[in-house]
């Protein structure tokens, strides 16, 4: 029986050629790109739920204060269906209780504080969201105390449709106004 003896020559251990190495950098190069569009997307991503989330915190303190306040429904939703931009201004008695620089909350009648409460959260609006934000309040079966009233807080995105539009995210936060909310475990 014979034994083959292989040996190693020079010619056989040249280590990897360059098609290999050119293969490896493609196969590395394409996984970091996906890495960082997966960055980018969980960025995006991020931030939208930060706008969701404040959209939701500001539509709940809206809501609390029109409960707070039903006898002027149409101060807050003069028509069915209204429309606040960032760019608006609403002009509002300062219904606070910040000493020195305010009316007090006692000399504001209902109807100024309704004023009040639409200003301070289109402020907010302003504040937290991109420029073209929007605060909606609409009523689809007319403003009374027991019929819903939608509040809605829309927000451009850094994505564009097909018409290079900018895509809106939006919250809507219903309520009926003249409703009680109760905490959990109350009668």
């Amino acid at each position: 029986m014979r034994v083959h003896k292989f040996s190693l020559t020079r010619h056989s251990c040249r280590g990897m050629t360059m098609i290999e190495v050119l293969i490896a950098a493609v196969v590395i190069g394409v996984g970091l790109l996906g890495v960082a569009a997966l960055q980018v997307t969980a960025l995006r991503d991020a931030n939208d739920a930060n706008y969701r989330s404040r959209a939701a915190d500001i539509s709940s303190s809206l809501a609390d204060r029109i409960r707070a306040n039903p006898t002027v429904l149409d101060t807050y939703a003069p028509t069915p269906d209204v429309t606040y931009t960032t760019a608006d201004t609403i002009v509002a008695n300062n219904c606070t209780m910040i000493p020195g620089n305010a009316t007090p909350a006692t000399n504001c009648n209902p109807a100024d504080m309704a004023t009040f409460d639409l200003a301070s959260t289109l402020d907010l609006v302003r504040e937290e969201f991109p420029s073209g934000s929007e605060l909606i309040i609409t009523c689809p079966n007319g403003c009374s105390a027991t019929d819903v009233m939608q509040i809605t807080i829309r927000w451009p995105t850094q994505e564009m449709d097909a018409a290079n539009d900018p895509v809106f995210q939006e919250t809507m936060s219903p309520i009926i106004p003249g409703s009680v909310v109760k905490k959990p475990g109350e009668v």
